[in-house]
Order: structure tokens, then C-alpha cells, then sequence
């Protein structure tokens, strides 16, 4: 055997061992008793392993370099230490040490060069290079790169040059260089290619696309995204998903397409995780962050971006702390903190000035620009100055180095400085100029809309401010319909109702009768469009499965623990301990909606991708088709809160008035009114606050009882004046009202409001809806002609001591049920009334009647939730019911609150049912009474079964309750929610 065969083969048994050994496969190993010569073969293996793993298996590279730090315990040969010092700074790299794995890949440079091992020596320069970039050290990191480049291609080493121009490429993209990184990628994509590294070449070309997204030369990027997903499924090369992921998420993001981000985004985050890479997942969960900050979805993004920033502190990355900072910059504006908000930014601009980010120093004066303006109309002439300023100043940067899209928002918050310091023309020609270069930006060409209709409102010219609020309009609803979810719709829509109001301002400036069906239009075209939209992909339950399958059974039966403790220790008078276990059922409840929203993000594909979801929420009833849904005798009257309705029309320095518009639709006409809504959101407040002074009973409040129920009388008086005195003659004596509030109308108890002589409901049946296209969508249901009383029922009932009357109320719905010819009920009580059993019975139902403990939560409306016995029914949860009852009745605390949501999206259980497919659901406005209940339902159910319609059946139960209590906390908190 030749001596080079025999060194061969040593070699090839020493990287056998070292594969063993690293997996655990070679027993219990002693190095010591090695010969010397293999121990040296074996650490040069074990580096190979670890250099060739550290990558994309960190957990193995680790596993490699533990290996190589005991063999340099049992062996200090200068080469086993350089080797040793090289492991451990792979190792480091990939933990996110980035100070310790510069020293010691330092160290084994320096070792290797003494020992006259150059070649592998420049390859140490490497990893340094990444260290040194993700210290926020670019120069150093970039003269390392480049001099690691020269010795390799002098050596020749085609495969060593190419994966230093990929670590380059990387170098310039944090430099803001995108075409001198494009021109590394490229370099680097043919050398590896002809080294027939396969997975670096696929790398480099995923950066090539990156280069190229930056540059807003989206189709090529997209081209060679698609490219790299298909190779990436080739056996040894599935690592790179993730990256592929990492990448086309920010592309998608850049040109506004939030549907493919999302699912993008939040598969690089879970493939990041799974592997172990905490560098990416840092970067990943950033990313993500920004497409919830771009979706408004503020409080998710927050704790997203404070997490990255704490990682990245951990990780020796200063630039990735800084970026992270300035988009929390703009959440925390966005939320009213903007004390907060500038010390961030002031963070965010020294890291970027001190490692030489000029595009992150860019984007802190974009952020500050909109800091400046976050006053709107009452901004001072000096802060809109400075925001003119700083926000050119950022779109010179931007400009410079190629961001287009950034760009666009520095000229649009320019454009709107320009309109607070009183120059309209400058600010026109800012916003077209913008939009001339935003065609394929559909979030910025919306904005440009927007403002040049307000300009053109303000100049008189109507049919061009139209024109421009259409289109905005148009945007941001297919916008809306590509968004996978109830959630997302929701959330989107809530900073984007500029247009909509200039187009009712439009409409209000002559405020003629001709006006009213113009008027009726406009204050549809944003009244819960996301849920409109819901409704009209699948009947609501587009993401229904999906959400449910992200939900993990153990996270659940963590939560209802939680919660039982928590009232445990209410009940027992444990406050401190109270109030950690709250704590802990808060951080639950948020870790599980964002498991939701990521499986939600992540399944769009599999239920039906964009082109399922890429339609506008349905074409508006026009006035004929509403009043063709409307029975005899029956009235439509419309709400619409108009905060400044002429805002459009008018300068700055005008002050805003406070308006209702109330639109009164009949089988022959359509008028409407405008009224003031001056004291209005008081009288509302003072009413409520009555209401809830009684939430713990009559018992508790008997001594004050008679005050709180005349000042409930006054505030009722009170808002019958305002809200219901103006229509009153157009109303007449309908039978029947559907009522579309509005804002904080919602929580009007409309059924109560008095005239002094009486209620409404001894007047009308009422019922609400949240928006007149919804409730006429209710109506073209197939129905027969005449009400047929349902027949079945399923009720289910759980109280225990709070609630003693609830296993009689459920027996006694079922008992009327089953008295009914053909009628049958299923009725669960109290262990019985779990959430498997309703899903068993629901197929059976006509009616589902669910009487328990409720409770709304301001904080988290997701969680708002009914309490059976086995855990909480929450609004994410009905939706996803397999519901067909044509009747849901919430007989509990608070089911019918919603947090108002911008455009008027109502965030409560109802909207649950809703989504679910309920054409009408029965709830409360406020904690009602257990014993009165009892009766009002016992009247309602009697009354239904007669053949009464719902709205009709309460209308009589609710007189009932009058005529033995006149106080309206008894009777009144029940409301119908549906077609009526």
C-alpha cells in the first residue's frame, strides 16, 4: 500500500469515527488512547464536520465542536488547538455569541497561519466576516471579505472565493449596497456552481433575489424565488427552505401583497425555530412584526419587536436592535405613546450612525417626520416644517440607495406636511408625482388617492375628489379580500378610513333629499366591510378549520386551569395570588391566538391561496333592493357618526363638527335627517355607568335602587331626544324597526330609550344589525313565506351557586320545545353542558339556546367567551361551530359587547355567531339578572313558538317584564342581533 492510499484511508476512517462519535454513535470514546496521528486526522474531521454543518444543522456543528474541545483536552497539539479554537467559534456563531466567536476564529487564524496552514487560514476569515457584520462592524467585516476574496482567487480555490463573495453579498446588503450585492451574488452563483456546490449556489441566488427586492425589481426576484422553492425540495438542499421563506416574505411585504407574506413569514419563523437558529429566528420574528405592524395589528406587533430586541441585545447585534427599534417606534406612535416612541427612535438613530446604516438612519427621520404630523389638524406650523424636512431628507436616502418603496412613504408624508402648512398646490403635485411611481404599490397609490381627494374636496372640485376617494377605496378593499381571516380584514381596515369619510363629506355638502339614497351609499361602503367580506368567502368560515386546527388541546386545557384558579382565588380572597395567576391566563390566552394566527397565516394555501380570496366584499344593496327585503310594516332606520363630516371640504384651522346622519328607509321612500351629536358620547357613558352600578345585583344596591333607575329614566329621556325625536314622524307606527347603529351607538339599549310616556318597545319590535347590506344578505335567505315556529331546540346550561336559576331556565326551554307538536329537545345541564357536547348536537338544532357565566373582555374581544362546563366557547371558537339553528340565544352576562373596531367592525361572541352563519343571535348588553332572565326567556321561547318572529317574540316578552319592573335593567339588556 502507497503511503498517499494509506493517508487516504486514515483519513476516510477518521471522518468515519468522527461522524460516530459526534452522534453519540461510537460508544464510550476515550481520545487519550487514540495513536496521535489519528487524533490529528480526527480533528481535522471533526472541523470539516463542523464547518460543514454549522450552517443549517447548528445542533450537530455544536455536537462537533464539544467533540473537538475534548480532543484538545486529551491532545494540545498546536493543530488539534487552532482546530479546537475554529469549532468553537462556529459553535458561538451559531448560539449568537458573536463577541466570542470573533475571538476565537481570531485565534485560529492566527494559530493556523503560524503553523503554514494559509489556505485554511484565510478560510477562518469566513465566519469572521459574518461575526464582524452582525456586530454592526461592516468596514472591518467588508476589508476581511475582500482580502479572504484576493488570497482565494490567487490560491485558485474557485469554491473557498465563491462562498466568500456570498458572505459579501450579505456584507453589502446591510451596507444598503443592493447592486454592488448583486454583482457579488451573481459572482458567487457561478463560481459555487462550478465548484458543484449545490446548496451554496441555490444560497446565492436566494440572495441575488433579495438584492433585487430591495431594488423593487420585484418579477425578477419573484422568478428566481420560484426557481429556488423547486430546487430547494432536492434531497440535501430542504434547509434552504427556510431562507427561501425568510426572503419572499420581504418581497411579498415590500409590494404589499400581505396574504403571500404572512404565509411566507410565518413558515420562515417555524422552520427557524425548528432548526435552531436563533439569528434567524430573530430576523424572522422581526419580519413577521412588520407584517403586523403593516396590518395594524399594533399590540402583536409590540411584544414581537421588544422580543427581537432583547434577542438581539443577547446576540452581540447591535444593527438588528436598531431596526427592530424603529419599527417599534411606530407601533408605540400608533398607540398614543410618544414619549415612548422618541426614545426609541433616539436609540434606533445611534446604532444606525454608529455602524453606518444609511437607511435605517433614513427611516428613523421617516418615523420622526410622522411623529411630528401624529397631531394631525392641530399639528404647529414648526413640527410640520420639521417633518417637510426630515421626510425629504429620508426620501434622498431612499432614493440613493434604490428603496423605491420607502421613497413613496418619505414624498407621502412630505405631501401631507405640504397640506398642514397650507400649501396645496406643492403638497398636488407631491402626491402625483408620488403616485406616478407607485403603480405597483397598491398601499402607497391608496394614500396618494386619499390626499389628492381630500386636496381636490377642499378645492371645490367634487367629481375629481370622487374619482380620487373610488380609487383609494378600490385598493384597500382588494386589499382587504386577499387577507386571510376575520382578524386580519379587521385590522387592516382600521387605519384606512380617510376615503370613505371624504366620499359621505362629499355627499353631505348640500345635504338635499335628493341626497338620502347617495347618503345611504356612502355610509355603507365601510360599515363592517371585513366582516361583509367574512361572509361572503365560504359563509364566514374561510380560516374557521384552520384556526381550529391551530389550537392545541393541552393550551387549552392550560387555560381553563388558569381560569378555574384564577376564580378560586377571587373566591377565597387571595388577591396577590389572584393576580399572578391573571398574569399567567393573559401570557396564555396571547400565546395561543398567536399559535391561531400563525396556523391561519400558514394554511392560507391549502384553503384555496389568493386566487379563492382575491374579491371585494359584494356589491352593495342599492335603496330598491333594501326596501324589497323590507315586510310590511317595517322600517329601516340607518346611523351614521360623522366625527367632522366636512373635513374634506374644509381648511385645517375649521373646527370639526359632530354629527349623526340617520337615514329612514321605508317600502316607499327614503329620507334622512342630520342631527347634532353634541354631549352624546357623555349621555352614552352615563348610561352605561347607571347600567353597571347594578352588576352586582338589586340586592346590593337596594338602598340607591330608586336614584340609579331615575337617572337611568333621564339619560334614556335624554337619548331619545337626541336620536330617536328627529325620525319619530318618518318611523310612524311600524310594527317592526331594524335599527344599523353606529359607533358607540351599539351600546344603545334602543329598546328602552323613553319618550316619557313610554319605551320604544311598547311602540315597535326592535332588532340591530351592523349593516344594512348584511342584514338584506340575512333576508335573501331561503324562507318560507310565512313564520314556521322551529321545533328543535338544543340548550345547554351550567351556573353552579352564582347562577341557581339556570338549570330551571335550560329545562324550561326544552319543556316548551317538547310540548310543541313534532318538537324535541336535548337539554345538558350543568357537568353535562360541555363543549363536545355541543358540537355532537348542534346538526339537530333549529334554536340553540346557551345560558352559563359570559364575559366580554375589552382587553382581548377574541377571548371574550361563554363558560361551559368543561372550558371557554370564544369568539374564535363559535365561528368555527357546525352550526344551522336559524336562532342563537346568549342567555349570560354581556354577550352582545363588542369592542368597535374602525369601520364600525364589531369585535364580540355575536360576531362569533355570526361568522358561524346565525341569521339571528339573542344577547345581552349588560350582566343580567339570573331569576329575571329566567322569566323573559319563558316568555320569549312562548311567544316564538306561537309563530311569533324573533324580534316580535321579544318585543312581547320584554313587555311583559315592563309591565312587572318599568326599571330597565331588568328587561332591556337583551338585543336581537340578525334579520329579525
Amino acid at each position: 500500500m502507497t503511503g498517499t492510499a494509506a493517508a487516504d484511508r486514515g483519513a476516510a476512517g477518521a471522518r468515519d469515527l468522527a461522524g460516530r462519535w459526534t452522534d453519540g454513535d461510537a460508544g464510550n470514546l476515550d481520545p487519550a488512547t487514540l495513536p496521535p496521528a489519528l487524533r490529528l486526522d480526527l480533528a481535522w474531521a471533526l472541523k470539516e464536520l463542523c464547518n460543514a454543518r454549522w450552517n443549517t444543522e447548528p445542533d450537530g456543528a455544536r455536537a462537533a465542536a464539544q467533540r473537538l474541545q475534548q480532543l484538545h483536552a486529551a491532545d494540545g497539539a498546536p493543530a488539534i488547538a487552532a482546530l479546537a479554537h475554529w469549532a468553537r467559534g462556529l459553535a458561538a456563531l451559531t448560539e449568537g455569541r458573536m463577541h466570542e466567536a470573533l475571538q476565537a476564529l481570531q485565534a485560529a487564524e492566527a494559530a493556523l497561519q503560524t503553523l503554514g496552514h494559509a489556505h485554511e487560514a484565510a478560510k477562518c476569515q469566513l465566519p469572521q466576516g459574518i461575526a464582524l457584520t452582525l456586530l454592526g462592524r461592516h468596514d472591518e467585516a467588508l476589508a476581511v471579505g475582500e482580502a479572504a476574496r484576493s488570497r482565494f482567487i490567487a490560491l485558485g480555490d474557485g469554491l473557498s472565493t465563491g462562498k466568500v463573495e456570498l458572505n459579501l453579498g450579505s456584507m453589502l446588503m446591510r451596507r444598503d449596497a443592493y447592486a454592488l450585492a448583486e454583482q457579488r451574488y451573481r459572482d458567487a452563483a457561478a463560481r459555487l456552481a462550478a465548484a458543484g456546490a449545490d446548496e451554496l449556489q441555490l444560497m446565492a441566488e436566494v440572495g441575488l433575489a433579495g438584492a433585487l427586492t430591495w431594488q423593487f425589481r420585484f418579477d425578477a426576484a419573484q422568478q428566481l424565488y420560484a426557481a429556488a422553492s423547486r430546487r430547494a425540495g432536492a434531497p440535501g438542499l430542504e434547509a434552504v427552505q427556510g431562507l427561501i421563506d425568510s426572503n419572499l416574505g420581504r418581497l411579498e411585504l415590500h409590494r404589499g401583497r400581505f396574504e403571500a407574506a404572512l404565509r411566507a413569514l410565518t413558515a420562515a419563523l417555524h422552520e427557524s425555530e425548528q432548526a435552531g437558529l436563533p439569528h434567524e429566528a430573530t430576523e424572522a420574528r422581526r419580519d413577521l412584526a412588520d407584517a403586523y405592524l403593516a396590518l395594524n395589528l399594533l399590540p402583536e406587533a409590540l411584544e414581537l419587536y421588544e422580543r427581537t430586541v432583547a434577542e438581539g441585545l443577547a446576540q452581540d447585534a447591535p444593527v438588528e436592535c436598531a431596526w427592530a427599534q424603529v419599527q417599534r417606534a411606530q407601533v408605540l406612535a400608533r398607540l398614543g405613546r410618544l414619549q415612548s416612541a422618541q426614545a426609541a427612535l433616539d436609540a434606533a438613530h445611534a446604532g444606525f450612525v454608529q455602524h453606518g446604516v444609511a437607511v435605517g438612519a433614513g427611516l428613523v427621520d421617516l418615523r420622526r417626520a410622522q411623529l411630528a404630523l401624529a397631531r394631525g389638524d392641530d399639528v404647529a406650523a414648526v413640527d410640520a416644517d420639521a417633518a417637510l424636512q426630515q421626510a425629504r431628507s429620508a426620501a434622498r436616502v431612499f432614493a440613493d440607495a434604490g428603496v423605491a418603496g420607502w421613497r413613496c412613504d418619505a414624498d407621502i408624508v412630505a405631501a401631507r406636511a405640504l397640506v398642514a402648512l397650507g400649501r396645496p398646490a406643492a403638497a398636488q403635485s407631491a402626491f402625483l408625482d408620488t403616485l406616478a411611481r407607485a403603480d405597483h404599490l397598491p398601499e402607497q397609490a391608496a394614500a396618494c388617492h386619499t390626499g389628492l381627494g381630500s386636496l381636490a374636496a377642499a378645492a371645490g372640485a367634487r367629481t375629481q375628489a370622487q374619482w380620487h376617494f373610488e380609487q383609494a377605496i378600490a385598493g384597500i378593499e382588494m386589499q382587504r379580500a386577499l387577507l386571510p381571516g376575520d382578524e386580519f380584514r379587521t385590522a387592516y381596515g382600521s387605519d384606512k378610513q380617510s376615503p370613505y369619510e371624504g366620499l359621505l363629506a362629499l355627499a353631505l355638502q348640500d345635504n338635499r333629499p335628493a341626497d338620502s339614497a347617495l347618503l345611504l351609499r356612502c355610509a355603507e361602503r365601510a360599515r363592517s366591510a371585513a366582516l361583509r367580506t367574512a361572509l361572503a368567502r365560504d359563509g364566514g368560515r374561510d380560516g374557521a378549520a384552520v384556526t381550529a386546527a391551530g389550537t392545541d388541546p393541552q393550551a387549552r386545557e392550560q387555560l381553563h386551569w388558569l381560569h378555574g384558579q384564577w376564580q378560586q382565588a377571587l373566591a377565597q380572597g387571595e388577591p396577590e395570588r389572584a393576580q399572578a395567576l391573571q398574569q399567567r391566563l393573559h401570557a396564555a390566552e396571547r400565546s395561543l391566538l398567536e399559535a391561531q394566527r400563525r396556523a391561519l397565516a400558514a394554511g392560507t394555501a391549502a384553503a384555496g391561496g389568493p386566487a379563492a380570496v382575491a374579491q371585494p366584499p359584494g356589491t352593495l344593496p342599492d335603496a330598491a333592493r333594501l326596501q324589497a327585503a323590507l315586510r310590511d310594516g317595517e322600517v329601516l332606520v340607518h346611523y351614521t357618526r360623522v366625527d367632522g363630516a366636512d373635513a374634506a371640504a374644509a381648511p385645517p384651522s375649521q373646527p370639526r363638527r359632530q354629527q349623526i346622519v340617520v337615514c329612514v328607509l321605508t317600502a316607499t321612500s327614503l329620507q334622512h335627517v342630520v342631527v347634532p351629536a353634541d354631549g352624546l358620547d357623555d349621555r352614552i357613558a352615563q348610561l352605561r355607568f347607571q347600567l353597571d352600578a347594578l352588576r352586582f345585583g338589586a340586592p346590593a344596591l337596594r338602598a340607591r335602587a330608586a336614584q340609579i333607575a331615575a337617572r337611568t329614566r333621564a339619560h334614556l329621556q335624554a337619548l331619545h331626544r337626541q336620536l330617536w325625536q328627529p325620525v319619530a314622524a318618518l318611523v310612524g307606527d311600524a310594527a317592526q324597526v331594524v335599527v344599523v347603529p353606529h359607533g358607540n351607538l351599539h351600546y344603545v339599549p334602543f329598546c328602552a330609550l323613553h319618550d316619557g310616556s313610554g319605551s320604544l318597545v311598547q311602540r315597535h319590535a326592535l332588532c340591530v344589525a351592523p349593516s344594512a347590506a348584511l342584514w338584506a344578505a340575512w333576508r335573501q335567505r331561503p324562507a318560507p313565506a310565512s313564520p314556521q315556529p322551529p321545533r328543535r331546540v338544543v340548550a345547554l346550561g351550567t351556573g353552579g351557586a352564582a347562577l341557581p336559576h339556570v338549570a330551571d331556565e335550560v329545562r324550561a326551554v326544552a319543556a316548551a320545545f317538547q310540548a310543541q307538536p313534532g318538537g324535541s329537545a336535548t337539554a345538558c345541564v350543568d357537568d353535562a353542558a360541555t363543549l363536545q357536547a355541543l358540537h355532537a348536537l348542534l346538526p339537530e338544532a333549529d334554536v340553540l339556546h346557551l345560558a352559563c357565566h359570559g364575559q366580554f373582555r375589552a382587553d382581548s374581544p377574541y377571548f371574550s367567551a361563554l363558560h361551559l362546563a368543561d372550558g371557554t366557547l370564544t369568539l374564535r371558537d363559535a365561528a368555527a361551530l357546525p352550526l344551522r339553528a336559524q336562532l342563537v340565544t346568549l342567555s349570560a352576562c354581556e354577550t352582545g359587547l363588542s369592542r368597535i373596531a374602525p369601520g364600525d367592525e364589531l369585535v364580540g361572541l355575536v360576531r362569533g355567531f355570526v361568522l358561524a352563519g346565525a341569521p339571528n343571535v339573542l344577547a345581552t348588553l349588560w350582566t343580567v339578572d339570573d331569576a329575571g332572565t329566567a322569566a323573559l326567556m319563558r316568555d320569549f321561547y312562548a311567544a316564538l313558538l306561537q309563530g311569533r318572529r324573533p324580534a316580535a317574540a321579544l318585543r312581547l316578552a320584554q313587555c311583559a317584564a315592563l309591565a312587572s319592573d318599568p326599571d330597565a335593567w331588568h328587561w332591556a339588556a337583551f338585543t336581537l342581533h340578525g334579520s329579525g
